[in-house]
């Protein structure tokens, strides 16, 4: 099950943080994926770093929470 927010949840995110200009491409990219929190933080990681190859069906996210528990 991926984390998803809702688009009532990404409305209140831009409310609260519409004066913060450092969240807007966050906030874009979550509208973007339709609030898919793994396809929005791997959108932003390519936008910065370019297109990588995690491995066969696994996401930087994925990758990142099995590191950061281990």
């Amino acid at each position: 099950m991926n984390a998803q927010l809702t688009p009532v949840e990404i409305q209140e995110l831009q409310q609260i943080l519409q004066g913060d200009t450092t969240t807007q491409p966050a906030l874009t990219a979550l509208q973007q994926n339709n609030g898919d929190l793994e396809a929005s933080f791997d959108a932003l990681w390519q936008e910065k770093f370019g297109k990588t190859d995690y491995g066969k069906g696994k996401s930087l996210l994925q990758l990142t929470i099995v590191e950061i528990r281990a």
